[in-house]
């Protein structure tokens, strides 16, 4: 399982609007190939700071899922609201 912390950096005032949109998304992303479970936060102390967990059965199937999100034009219907392009990291599991 794959694990990756997305990171979106909202203009100010703008990271409600993007969380309420995202709790409508990601009904979509938890039904995709490969998805084990996403979460939603926003960053108690900079709330224009939202962010995603999700987990995955491989990275090949959150790449698949990107490229499909890009193809909907998700993407680019958020990208005016964001100060930056979201930011990925991948964790890597020291349990196992």
């Amino acid at each position: 399982m794959e694990t990756l912390i997305l990171t979106f950096d909202c203009q100010t005032g703008m990271g409600a609007l993007l969380a309420a949109g995202l709790k409508e998304a990601i009904l979509e992303t938890r039904d995709y190939d490969g998805c084990e479970l996403v979460e939603l936060y926003v960053e108690a102390e900079r709330p224009d700071r939202v962010v995603l967990i999700e987990k995955w059965q491989s990275r090949q199937h959150q790449v698949a899922y990107m490229a499909w999100r890009n193809s909907t034009g998700a993407m680019d219907a958020i990208s005016s609201i964001l100060t930056s392009p979201p930011i990925e990291n991948w964790l890597v599991s020291q349990e196992n």
